[in-house]
Protein backbone atom coordinates (compact mmCIF):
# COMPACT_ATOMS: atom_id res chain seq x y z
CA UNK A 1 0.00 0.00 0.00
CA UNK A 2 2.98 2.13 0.73
CA UNK A 3 3.80 1.99 -3.06
CA UNK A 4 0.92 2.60 -4.52
CA UNK A 5 0.33 5.43 -2.04
CA UNK A 6 3.68 6.99 -3.13
CA UNK A 7 2.74 6.63 -7.21
CA UNK A 8 -0.78 7.73 -6.85
CA UNK A 9 -0.72 10.27 -3.64
CA UNK A 10 -4.09 11.85 -4.76
CA UNK A 11 -7.48 10.16 -3.26
CA UNK A 12 -10.21 11.17 -5.69
CA UNK A 13 -13.20 8.47 -4.42
CA UNK A 14 -12.94 6.75 -0.82
CA UNK A 15 -14.44 3.62 -0.89
CA UNK A 16 -17.84 4.36 -1.95
CA UNK A 17 -20.03 1.60 -2.73
CA UNK A 18 -21.80 1.06 -5.92
CA UNK A 19 -24.71 -1.52 -5.74
CA UNK A 20 -23.26 -4.02 -7.71
CA UNK A 21 -21.16 -7.65 -7.46
CA UNK A 22 -17.58 -7.75 -8.90
CA UNK A 23 -18.02 -9.20 -11.99
CA UNK A 24 -21.28 -7.09 -13.12
CA UNK A 25 -19.56 -3.87 -12.24
CA UNK A 26 -16.59 -4.70 -14.55
CA UNK A 27 -19.00 -5.74 -17.61
CA UNK A 28 -21.02 -2.35 -17.34
CA UNK A 29 -18.35 -0.21 -16.74
CA UNK A 30 -14.74 -1.41 -18.09
CA UNK A 31 -15.44 -4.51 -20.52
CA UNK A 32 -15.28 -4.24 -23.85
CA UNK A 33 -18.96 -4.61 -24.90
CA UNK A 34 -19.90 -1.47 -22.65
CA UNK A 35 -20.61 1.68 -23.84
CA UNK A 36 -20.14 3.67 -20.35
CA UNK A 37 -16.70 4.87 -21.14
CA UNK A 38 -17.73 6.70 -24.68
CA UNK A 39 -20.90 8.13 -22.05
CA UNK A 40 -18.23 9.65 -19.51
CA UNK A 41 -16.32 10.98 -22.31
CA UNK A 42 -19.21 12.45 -23.91
CA UNK A 43 -20.72 13.95 -20.70
CA UNK A 44 -17.81 15.61 -19.66
CA UNK A 45 -17.43 17.19 -23.88
CA UNK A 46 -14.78 15.26 -25.05
CA UNK A 47 -15.29 13.84 -28.55
CA UNK A 48 -14.08 11.30 -31.35
CA UNK A 49 -13.47 8.66 -28.72
CA UNK A 50 -12.63 4.83 -29.69
CA UNK A 51 -11.05 1.91 -27.33
CA UNK A 52 -9.52 -1.09 -27.83
CA UNK A 53 -10.55 -4.45 -27.03
CA UNK A 54 -8.74 -6.01 -24.30
CA UNK A 55 -5.86 -8.19 -25.58
CA UNK A 56 -3.12 -9.95 -23.21
CA UNK A 57 -0.22 -8.36 -22.16
CA UNK A 58 2.39 -10.50 -23.23
CA UNK A 59 4.85 -8.98 -20.28
CA UNK A 60 2.86 -9.07 -17.25
CA UNK A 61 1.00 -12.51 -16.43
CA UNK A 62 -2.76 -12.30 -15.80
CA UNK A 63 -2.96 -9.05 -17.29
CA UNK A 64 -5.05 -7.24 -20.19
CA UNK A 65 -4.69 -3.93 -22.26
CA UNK A 66 -6.41 -1.62 -24.13
CA UNK A 67 -6.11 1.61 -25.35
CA UNK A 68 -8.56 4.59 -25.51
CA UNK A 69 -7.85 7.45 -27.68
CA UNK A 70 -10.23 10.99 -27.68
CA UNK A 71 -10.37 14.55 -28.40
CA UNK A 72 -10.77 16.95 -25.45
CA UNK A 73 -11.26 20.90 -25.23
CA UNK A 74 -8.31 22.21 -23.29
CA UNK A 75 -8.43 24.73 -20.64
CA UNK A 76 -6.44 27.51 -20.84
CA UNK A 77 -4.97 28.50 -17.38
CA UNK A 78 -1.78 30.87 -16.35
CA UNK A 79 1.24 30.14 -18.28
CA UNK A 80 0.48 27.44 -20.27
CA UNK A 81 -2.68 29.78 -21.77
CA UNK A 82 -1.02 29.97 -25.41
CA UNK A 83 -1.40 26.39 -27.40
CA UNK A 84 -4.85 25.08 -29.16
CA UNK A 85 -8.26 25.00 -27.57
CA UNK A 86 -8.08 20.94 -27.93
CA UNK A 87 -6.00 18.43 -27.54
CA UNK A 88 -5.52 14.80 -29.01
CA UNK A 89 -5.56 12.44 -25.95
CA UNK A 90 -4.33 8.94 -25.38
CA UNK A 91 -5.16 6.59 -22.34
CA UNK A 92 -3.82 3.10 -21.94
CA UNK A 93 -5.21 0.93 -19.22
CA UNK A 94 -4.29 -2.17 -17.93
CA UNK A 95 -6.72 -4.19 -15.81
CA UNK A 96 -5.96 -7.12 -13.61
CA UNK A 97 -7.31 -9.49 -9.95
CA UNK A 98 -5.30 -9.48 -7.04
CA UNK A 99 -6.01 -12.09 -4.65
CA UNK A 100 -5.69 -12.84 -1.08
CA UNK A 101 -6.83 -13.04 2.56
CA UNK A 102 -9.71 -14.42 1.23
CA UNK A 103 -11.00 -11.45 -1.17
CA UNK A 104 -10.33 -10.55 -4.89
CA UNK A 105 -10.23 -7.14 -6.30
CA UNK A 106 -10.24 -5.67 -9.48
CA UNK A 107 -7.49 -3.05 -10.39
CA UNK A 108 -7.46 -1.14 -13.40
CA UNK A 109 -4.38 1.32 -13.84
CA UNK A 110 -4.49 4.31 -16.61
CA UNK A 111 -1.78 6.31 -17.90
CA UNK A 112 -3.34 9.30 -19.75
CA UNK A 113 -1.25 12.07 -22.13
CA UNK A 114 -2.40 14.84 -23.97
CA UNK A 115 -0.12 14.74 -27.10
CA UNK A 116 -1.37 18.50 -28.77
CA UNK A 117 -0.85 20.65 -25.26
CA UNK A 118 2.57 22.71 -24.24
CA UNK A 119 4.65 20.10 -22.37
CA UNK A 120 2.06 17.82 -23.18
CA UNK A 121 5.23 15.29 -23.95
CA UNK A 122 6.52 15.99 -20.64
CA UNK A 123 4.26 14.65 -17.89
CA UNK A 124 1.37 11.57 -17.60
CA UNK A 125 -1.69 11.73 -15.57
CA UNK A 126 -1.71 8.36 -13.89
CA UNK A 127 -4.69 7.01 -12.17
CA UNK A 128 -5.65 3.30 -10.31
CA UNK A 129 -9.06 2.13 -9.93
CA UNK A 130 -9.08 -0.38 -7.00
CA UNK A 131 -12.51 -2.38 -7.07
CA UNK A 132 -13.19 -5.12 -4.09
CA UNK A 133 -16.47 -6.90 -3.49
CA UNK A 134 -17.78 -6.22 -0.32
CA UNK A 135 -21.57 -7.34 1.33
CA UNK A 136 -24.43 -4.44 1.60
CA UNK A 137 -27.83 -4.84 2.85
CA UNK A 138 -28.15 -1.93 0.59
CA UNK A 139 -27.80 -4.20 -2.61
CA UNK A 140 -30.74 -6.20 -4.09
CA UNK A 141 -27.95 -9.29 -4.65
CA UNK A 142 -26.87 -8.56 -1.17
CA UNK A 143 -23.40 -7.81 -2.44
CA UNK A 144 -21.67 -4.24 -3.84
CA UNK A 145 -18.47 -3.08 -5.04
CA UNK A 146 -15.95 -0.92 -3.37
CA UNK A 147 -14.21 1.81 -5.06
CA UNK A 148 -11.37 3.85 -4.71
CA UNK A 149 -10.00 5.57 -7.16
CA UNK A 150 -6.34 7.35 -6.21
CA UNK A 151 -4.39 9.35 -9.18
CA UNK A 152 -0.95 11.19 -9.43
CA UNK A 153 1.08 13.45 -12.10
CA UNK A 154 4.25 11.81 -13.27
CA UNK A 155 6.85 14.23 -15.32
CA UNK A 156 8.73 11.71 -17.87
CA UNK A 157 10.90 14.53 -19.21
CA UNK A 158 12.61 17.34 -17.51
CA UNK A 159 13.47 21.14 -18.48
CA UNK A 160 14.49 24.24 -17.09
CA UNK A 161 11.48 25.76 -19.20
CA UNK A 162 9.43 23.11 -17.16
CA UNK A 163 10.54 23.58 -13.65
CA UNK A 164 8.33 26.71 -12.72
CA UNK A 165 5.27 25.65 -13.76
CA UNK A 166 5.63 21.57 -12.32
CA UNK A 167 3.18 22.99 -9.40
CA UNK A 168 0.53 24.29 -11.16
CA UNK A 169 0.67 21.19 -14.26
CA UNK A 170 0.04 18.95 -10.91
CA UNK A 171 -2.00 20.89 -8.97
CA UNK A 172 -4.75 21.91 -12.59
CA UNK A 173 -4.23 17.93 -12.94
CA UNK A 174 -6.18 17.24 -9.50
CA UNK A 175 -8.35 19.94 -9.86
CA UNK A 176 -9.95 18.61 -13.07
CA UNK A 177 -9.89 14.99 -11.85
CA UNK A 178 -12.09 15.94 -8.62
CA UNK A 179 -15.21 16.68 -11.17
CA UNK A 180 -14.00 14.17 -13.61
CA UNK A 181 -14.48 11.31 -10.68
CA UNK A 182 -17.33 12.24 -9.44
CA UNK A 183 -19.24 12.65 -12.83
CA UNK A 184 -17.48 8.77 -13.31
CA UNK A 185 -18.68 7.78 -9.94
CA UNK A 186 -22.92 9.26 -10.69
CA UNK A 187 -22.95 7.36 -14.24
CA UNK A 188 -21.65 4.25 -12.44
CA UNK A 189 -24.57 4.61 -10.12
CA UNK A 190 -27.07 5.22 -12.47
CA UNK A 191 -26.04 2.20 -14.65
CA UNK A 192 -26.20 -0.08 -11.14
CA UNK A 193 -29.61 1.18 -10.57
CA UNK A 194 -30.72 0.72 -14.37
CA UNK A 195 -30.70 4.12 -14.68
CA UNK A 196 -28.60 3.71 -18.02
CA UNK A 197 -28.16 1.18 -20.18
CA UNK A 198 -24.59 0.68 -21.59
CA UNK A 199 -24.60 -2.81 -22.42
CA UNK A 200 -26.51 -4.39 -25.63
CA UNK A 201 -28.79 -6.95 -25.86
CA UNK A 202 -27.53 -10.52 -25.12
CA UNK A 203 -27.73 -12.58 -27.74
CA UNK A 204 -26.79 -15.99 -28.84
CA UNK A 205 -22.93 -16.55 -30.07
CA UNK A 206 -22.07 -18.33 -33.17
CA UNK A 207 -18.83 -20.69 -32.86
CA UNK A 208 -17.01 -18.55 -34.91
CA UNK A 209 -17.53 -15.68 -33.65
CA UNK A 210 -14.38 -14.68 -31.55
CA UNK A 211 -15.22 -13.58 -27.67
CA UNK A 212 -13.71 -10.84 -26.46
CA UNK A 213 -10.46 -11.02 -24.46
CA UNK A 214 -10.89 -10.54 -20.63
CA UNK A 215 -9.08 -11.14 -17.57
CA UNK A 216 -8.59 -14.84 -17.20
CA UNK A 217 -9.60 -14.62 -13.48
CA UNK A 218 -12.80 -13.28 -14.20
CA UNK A 219 -13.73 -16.01 -16.88
CA UNK A 220 -17.18 -14.99 -16.53
CA UNK A 221 -17.03 -11.83 -17.54
CA UNK A 222 -15.91 -13.00 -21.26
CA UNK A 223 -18.53 -10.61 -23.47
Amino acid sequence: EGEVAKQYPVVLVDKRAVPMDLISFYRHMFSSRSSFSALYHQERGEWDFSASPWTLLPDAPGTYGREIKYMTPVKSVGPISVGPKQSRAKETQKCSMITGMGTSRVVVETVSSYLDIPFGDSFQVEMRFDISQIESAASPSGLASQITVRAGVRFVKSSLSLLPIKGLIQSESVSELRPAMELWMKLALSVARRELTVLPPSRRKRRSEQTEVAPAVLPSVRS
